[in-house]
């Protein structure tokens, strides 16, 4: 080497060194990125390693899982038949009337033959007390064995005695209605109101859109839900009622989270039953022309609600081709979906070059400085 091919060379090391430094952290630091890859998603490796099922999309939209329409309330809400309303409960209210065929006998005096009580109310014995009879069961028996009962303990006091006996509308045999209704309150399940409908109805109707409500009801220890959209279009949904119901109705806060290279990450809400992948991403931005990979759409779905790993899935959508934008067009997301728009890998050596173009200038700016 001549001695000025020794001088370029030491004049190119201060700067040579920078860049060699910073390369090497950016090695061992890895590049900026905005989830995993498509590559890791797509491998086994990575399934096994984070515990869930890697499915294609088209495959997934064929599948009986995919299939399935929107879940409403739970198989043992749907099972149950209309109730008997003659059957009587605790709590339930009762109206005697009874009419003597004697001016003077058990009730009857001075002429007057009709005797009333307008309030009896079935005890938490589940029996009521009737003047002259004493005690009689009434929870779980009809009003007309009640009344026969009744008729023939007042028969040896007063002859052939008429006997008439009504619910009145009371806490044992109703439900409660709260939330988005037109008026809130405790309302008796009559032969009309069996149904939830019918009941919703009876209590001023929903107040919001029917896509944008949801209805709860709690019966006991269990509970379950449905969009008043649903109820309104599946007759199964539109359950039989039973007497302690709690129905509540409630804006529908579902959303579906949306990560990656889109055009906002964001948290879109479930507009409807049937909300697509497709309308989620047009809703979302779409995908960033820059950034993602047309290949890579993730839906990360747990099928279970406890979240358990056997019941993680993770379905790719290739919107490349014709049949996945189909796919994207037929699949129907769910509550708590995450959606995820993988990074395209020219993305990566982009960066890179980026890294490098900057590490290059900041050398030479430090160059730059020390020749001065």
């Amino acid at each position: 080497m001549t001695g000025a091919g020794t001088a370029t060379a030491f004049h190119l090391l201060p700067r040579a060194v920078p860049v060699l430094v910073l390369l090497s952290l950016l090695c061992g630091c890895g590049l900026p990125q905005l989830g995993p890859t498509f590559s890791a998603t797509v491998s086994k490796a990575s399934a096994d390693s984070g515990r869930f099922t890697l499915v294609e999309g088209e495959a997934y939209v064929r599948s009986s899982n995919a299939a399935t329409g929107e879940p409403g309330f739970p198989a043992a809400f749907l099972s149950t038949g209309v109730g008997n309303t003659d059957l009587l409960a605790t709590g339930d209210k009762l109206s005697l009337l009874v009419i003597e065929n004697v001016p003077e006998g058990v009730f009857a005096t001075g002429g007057n033959r009709i005797f009333q009580l307008p309030q009896l109310q079935v005890q938490q014995s589940g029996k009521i007390h009737v003047p002259y009879v004493g005690q009689i069961r009434a929870a779980g028996r009809t009003i007309e064995e009640l009344r026969q009962d009744i008729a023939t303990a007042l028969e040896p006091q007063t002859p052939n005695p008429q006997v008439s006996l009504e619910r009145v509308p009371g806490s044992g045999a109703s439900v409660s209605v709260l939330g988005a209704v037109g008026a809130q309150g405790v309302y008796p399940i009559e032969v009309s109101s069996q149904r939830l409908t019918a009941m919703l109805a009876r209590a001023g109707g929903a107040a919001g859109p029917l896509e944008e409500i949801l209805v709860r009801l709690e019966r006991g220890t269990a509970s379950g839900e449905a969009r008043l959209s649903l109820i309104a279009r599946d007759p199964r949904q539109d359950i039989a009622l039973r007497p302690g119901d709690r129905i509540t109705l409630v804006e529908d806060d579902r959303t579906i989270t949306v990560l990656g290279a889109t055009g906002g990450q964001t948290r879109i809400p479930v507009p409807r039953h049937d909300y697509r992948l497709i309308d989620l991403l047009g809703d979302a931005g779409g995908l960033d022309g820059n950034m993602a990979s047309a290949k890579g759409i993730f839906v990360f779905r747990s099928t279970d609600p406890g979240g358990r790993d056997s019941d993680r899935v993770v379905i790719r959508f290739d919107l490349s081709t014709p049949a996945g934008i189909f796919a994207a067009r037929n699949f129907r997301l769910r509550h708590a979906d995450t959606v995820y728009v993988s990074e395209a890998p020219i993305r990566n050596v982009q960066k890179l070059l980026g890294t490098i173009t900057g590490v290059a200038a900041a050398a030479d700016s430090l160059s730059n400085v020390g020749t001065q």
